[in-house]
């Protein structure tokens, strides 16, 4: 709410009655609320909430209570959401197949799986990254500083967070 009130340069009163015209939306079953005062299209049947699997190819599985067989998540929406998260995906039913379950589309990292990771520093130009050793992980994570490691050293990162949730971890 507070995201949707800044970018419409709403204050005071006009917040409010944002606020108001949401839980409308909400009752209405055209959005619905997410954890940290969060929205998005939909209804709660078509909302879930799991821990995300990665396949090698970069693709995504989310499993969860009701759904254990899992939804699958095409590369291109997972956002910046990592092996091991819990996510919020809307599921994509009108892109299913004859025979096929639904897709689904990642909404919302609801909490980090890992926080700590162990790959590979590789040095190229000005860039530093590290490769994940585990090979569930689909990208590389760009790193500030090589703290004394040296190309092709095993080194153990810890991911943060980055202030756009849409953009890749740090």
């Amino acid at each position: 709410m507070r995201e949707i009130a800044q970018k419409l340069e709403l204050k005071g009163k006009y917040a409010s009655r944002l606020q108001k015209g949401l839980n409308r939306l909400v009752h209405e079953k055209r959005l619905v609320r997410l954890p940290g005062n969060r929205y998005g299209v939909g209804t709660t049947d078509e909302v879930l909430t799991g821990r995300l699997s990665m396949t090698r190819g970069g693709n995504g599985f989310v499993t969860g209570p009701g759904f254990p067989d899992g939804v699958f998540i095409r590369g291109e929406v997972l956002g910046a959401a990592l092996p091991g998260d819990k996510v919020t995906i809307s599921l994509e039913a009108s892109k299913r197949r004859e025979g096929e379950s639904a897709g689904g589309r990642v909404m919302q990292i609801v909490e980090r799986g890992r926080v700590e990771v162990v790959g590979t520093l590789r040095t190229g130009g000005r860039a530093l990254t590290v490769v994940p050793l585990d090979p569930s992980y689909p990208r590389s994570f760009e790193v500030p500083d090589a703290v004394g490691a040296n190309d092709g050293d095993r080194v153990l990162i810890r991911i943060e967070e980055s202030k756009d949730p849409r953009a890749n971890p740090v």
